[in-house]
């Protein structure tokens, strides 16, 4: 049965999978003297994309669903406020 505890944590781990793959990519990319832009961009993306899920997993958490634009609809909140 899935509950909200356990879809959070499948949430959860894939946004470490991928914070640790930018990690490893970090640590390989941006080595003295090699300073590898190939591994440095999808280190940047992988980052990114555990952002995304971070953010998904709170709104998650406190709204008991998903969000499909989750961050059109988070930014443009924020830019209306102004």
């Amino acid at each position: 049965m899935n509950t909200i505890i356990d879809r959070a944590q499948k949430i959860y781990q894939n946004a470490c999978a991928y914070s640790k793959a930018s990690y490893l990519l970090n640590a390989k990319a941006f080595v003295p003297p090699l300073q590898d832009m190939e591994l440095g961009l999808p280190s940047m993306v992988n980052a990114a994309l555990a952002l995304e899920l971070y953010f998904k997993l709170l709104y998650y958490l406190e709204k008991g669903r998903y969000c499909q634009q989750f961050c059109v609809n988070s930014f443009s909140a924020i830019c209306l406020k102004k």
